[in-house]
């Protein structure tokens, strides 16, 4: 019995042996290898500008940029870096490495003005500069390793080190993602998805200089004198469009781990509509215990790694900037906005399919001009597809590909029964509520006469609105004026003259409110000044006050979790009201998300429990259909208000 016990005992201590042994022992780190090339490539932005950018290309994610670059926790990494920048005017620039907040191999090295690779100082020398912090890689040379040992884990920018005030905004970046050891886990919290977002910006000025070779020259003498003003804002290389579709997809309530990191020169404050926001680490170096955020500050060159929660529902989860970097050059519905979809994995997904007639006299280009984006179809868009949460509303526009062309119509069908849905019988923008997969198609035709396209129904408007007159005209028609008319037998009002292009936004006069018979009517003239033609609108807009907002209108502040009643008025409704829609906005450009649907009108009001989020720019729509799913009216909130305030910060272990 003592020998058996022994044995026993002695295996005991043998396995707890084993276990120290494999707990305290390191294992063997892997070498990271990545060849990385500095080169100028052609972006094309949503406008059609061409960008020439400098980037970094990795060599197994060609076309991709910025790159990114993972390894785990104690791995070694080694980049190769080859300079293919051009050598514009004779003028070469060499490049280097450098990652804040990794072991640098060759650390304590910097390069002088004059190209001079040094450790120390010379004697009393006090006034040389550095031009770059690591060894450099001349034109056309490389590829040259560069190596840091032992990763911390984060996430982290890689920048080249030399003349950073103009190789960073030029574009020289790529992210370095570093995981934890144990899988799924940042920083030893869990999580069930990763994001990662690097934002940078485009200056085009900055960027032609140095493509044409007239940087540092009288035209462009350097970016200090000169100044930075970006044009373009974007999010892994690219700003928001109606082709951009969401990053990822994600289950409703899932931890997400954010890797942000701010590669422009500029300050950045993100928002999200996610809860439960914690900051992990910020550079790489992990806090002690998570802080807790309603919003995220990313000065330039820093990164976070940021766990949330995604909304327990189905929809978007959007991130944006709250500095308002939301522009394609002087274009809105751009720039640092980005989507990730929340759906269940067993939920149920609608499919969009977009089409042009081929049948048209004409063609054009259809966009998806709401969130979450993802459509660009015809005239070049090959985009024609999208995957969307059930019950998404999104909305498409049409542009037609010539002056003497224009919308002539939309048929929306099931995908599946091939069944007309009713859905957008005017030449207006298509809306469409994804219950059911479905296709659109848009007709476009040439006019050889002006024809006014919208709006074309006997159409009820709102007093002090603005409603977006749109025409088709022939090729040699350059100008327009605008009139209208109050009712039959009164003279016709000048609105605009001289307009060029093929819509027109028209603020309606408050003293328009409750005539009847408004027509609108455009005239068309050649370049030489004479007359092409004249068109009138089809049928009569009544101007009315026919459905208000009442509360919550603009200024309030709620609190999430208390009750607020929404109120509104109706007068004067054309049409019969089958379904009330409630919506809400966090702030301008989100999505609205679903507060409630109500049978008739509504009865005028409804309870409503107020969300947990925290903004300053929230606001409340109320929206009439008819049977056939067609907008009968809406109205929105006049002003935002206010829901919560910032939480105060609060310290949580891990």
């Amino acid at each position: 019995m003592k020998t058996g016990y022994a044995k026993k005992l002695f295996r005991q201590l043998v396995t707890v042996l084993v276990l120290l042994l494999a707990t305290v022992l390191p294992v063997a780190a892997a070498t990271v290898v990545v060849d990385l090339t500095a080169k100028q490539v052609d972006l094309t932005m949503p406008d059609g500008t061409v960008i020439p950018a400098w980037v970094f290309e990795d060599a197994s994610q060609v076309g991709i940029y910025p790159p990114v670059i993972r390894a785990t926790a104690g791995d070694d990494l080694t980049i190769n870096l080859t300079n293919a920048l051009p050598n514009t005017a004779g003028v070469g620039e060499p490049v280097s490495l450098m990652i804040r907040g990794q072991k640098f191999s060759t650390a304590g090295q910097w390069v002088t003005t004059a190209g001079v690779t040094q450790t120390t100082r010379s004697a009393g020398d006090v006034t040389s500069r550095v031009r770059s912090m690591a060894p450099e890689v001349g034109v056309g040379a490389g590829p040259t390793p560069y190596t840091w040992t032992g990763l911390r884990p984060g996430t982290y920018l890689v920048e080249s080190a030399s003349h950073p005030s103009v190789q960073g905004p030029m574009g020289l970046q790529a992210l370095l993602v570093v995981a934890d050891a144990t899988a799924n886990q940042a920083h030893g919290q869990a999580f069930d998805s990763e994001v990662t977002l690097v934002l940078q910006d485009v200056d085009t000025d900055l960027h032609q200089a140095k493509a044409a070779g007239t940087y540092g020259t009288p035209a462009y003498p350097n970016i200090m004198s000169v100044g930075y003003f970006p044009h373009y804002f974007l999010i892994n290389g690219e700003p928001y469009s109606s082709t951009r579709a969401p990053l990822t997809t994600v289950a409703p309530g899932a931890k997400v781990v954010l890797r942000l990191a701010n590669a422009s020169i500029r300050t950045r404050v993100l928002e999200t509509n996610a809860t439960d926001i914690q900051i992990l680490a910020e550079d790489g170096f992990a806090y002690p215990m998570s802080q807790k955020a309603a919003v995220l500050d990313l000065p330039a060159g820093k990164t976070l790694d940021v766990l949330l929660t995604a909304p327990a529902t189905e929809g978007y989860l959007y991130v944006t900037d709250r500095r308002l970097g939301l522009t394609n050059g002087s274009k809105s519905n751009g720039g640092y906005l980005a989507y990730v979809k929340v759906q269940n994995p067993a939920g149920t997904a609608r499919t969009l399919t977009v089409a042009v007639d081929a049948a048209g006299s004409g063609t054009g280009q259809v966009a998806m001009t709401s969130a979450p984006g993802g459509i660009l179809c015809g005239n070049g868009g090959t985009d024609c597809s999208e995957t969307l949460v059930d019950g998404t509303e999104v909305r498409l526009t049409a542009t037609p590909a010539g002056l003497d062309q224009g919308l002539s119509g939309w048929t929306v069908v099931d995908t599946a029964t091939g069944t007309a849905t009713g859905e957008c019988p005017y030449l207006e923008d298509c809306v469409v509520s994804m219950t059911a997969d479905k296709t659109v198609t848009a007709r476009f035709d040439a006019y050889t006469k002006i024809k006014i396209t919208a709006p074309v129904k006997r159409s009820i408007i709102p007093a002090d609105s603005l409603v977006t007159i749109r025409w088709a005209a022939p090729a040699d028609a350059v100008s327009f004026d605008i009139f209208y008319r109050l009712r039959r037998g009164l003279p016709w009002i000048s609105e605009a003259r001289g307009v060029f292009g093929r819509s027109y936004h028209w603020p309606v006069p408050s003293y328009v409110r409750n005539f009847g018979r408004v027509k609108l009517a455009v005239v068309g003239y050649r370049a030489d000044g004479s007359r092409v033609g004249v068109a009138y609108s089809n049928n009569s807009l009544a101007v009315h006050d026919t459905v208000t907002l009442v509360s919550p209108n603009g200024g309030e502040t709620l609190n999430p979790g208390d009750t607020q009643t929404i109120q509104w008025l109706t007068r004067n409704v054309s049409g019969t009201i089958a379904t009330t829609a409630l919506w809400y906005q966090q702030a301008p450009g989100m999505p609205w998300v679903t507060i409630a649907s109500l049978a008739g009108d509504g009865g005028g009001s409804y309870t409503w429990t107020v969300p947990n989020i925290t903004t300053t720019q929230a606001r409340v729509l109320v929206r009439f259909y008819d049977a056939a799913g067609t907008i009968l009216l809406s109205d929105t909130s006049d002003n935002p208000f206010s829901i919560g305030a910032p939480a105060p910060l609060q310290l949580s272990a891990g």
